[in-house]
């Protein structure tokens, strides 16, 4: 059983170079040269590398052999070691929020348009870890993008304030034309008129953004859903 753990627990030589790989390669004699011998490793020597694994967070690091003593005697202030061979049982959690230029982004097509570099990080614990990290990782790119999003959305902030103006002239009545001939004024049953507002008949979501369907045929659209309250608010006070 040792045997197997020390088998598991070494790791191969880190770096390129491997025995058999060419120092310099051989060059023909030419005109204006001499001939150039080749050189080739025929030997590597090393101590060797091993995984060592964090007792705490299950982190795997590689420790060269000759240290692999010292960093096992390490310990913490409860008296505990600080790493070991023993791999763990358990994996260590990973988060599964990808950063926003990776390669799986539903964005991913436009990104190529813009340029943008592709990130493989995809193990983001949280939301907030994957903004922040875009902000410190692709501080130009994260502006880049916002600013984008931040013009379409002052684009649809217009759309949908010019659709309420026309919804508003079309619901505004046309002025009497006086006669100029008296009418006898008849006293008629008049209902009282029902105020009629706008209703929200639905609010959906897509993956970056949402929208509530109002029941005079108006989509409102927002990134957060404050935007969107405020968005209904207004849309709402002029049906009141």
């Amino acid at each position: 059983m040792v045997n197997s753990l020390i088998e598991e627990t070494l790791a191969l030589e880190p770096g390129g170079i491997q025995k058999g790989d060419f120092i310099r390669r051989p060059e023909a004699e030419g005109e204006d040269k001499p001939e150039v011998a080749g050189m080739i490793i025929s030997d590597l020597a090393s101590a060797g590398y091993t995984y060592i694994y964090d007792t705490i967070t299950r982190e795997p690091s590689l420790c060269n052999n000759n240290m692999l003593s010292s960093q096992l005697l390490l310990k913490r202030d409860n008296g505990t070691p600080v790493f070991t061979r023993a791999k763990p049982e358990v994996p260590v959690w990973r988060g599964t929020f990808r950063c926003f230029l990776h390669d799986a982004s539903v964005d991913r097509k436009l990104f190529n348009t813009m340029g943008l570099p592709v990130c493989k990080k995809g193990t983001l614990p949280n939301q907030f870890q994957a903004d922040n990290h875009a902000r410190n990782k692709h501080r130009d790119e994260w502006a880049a993008v916002s600013a984008m999003r931040e013009s379409a959305e002052r684009a649809e902030d217009r759309e949908a304030q010019k659709l309420m103006m026309d919804a508003i002239v079309e619901r505004r009545p046309t002025p009497a034309v006086r006669s100029s001939v008296p009418v006898p004024t008849v006293k008629e049953d008049v209902q009282p008129e029902v105020p009629t507002g706008h209703v929200i008949l639905s609010t959906e979501a897509t993956a970056k953004r949402i929208y509530s369907i109002c029941s005079c045929g108006v989509k409102m659209w927002a990134t957060t859903e404050q935007k969107l309250k405020n968005k209904v608010r207004s849309h709402q006070g002029e049906g009141a």
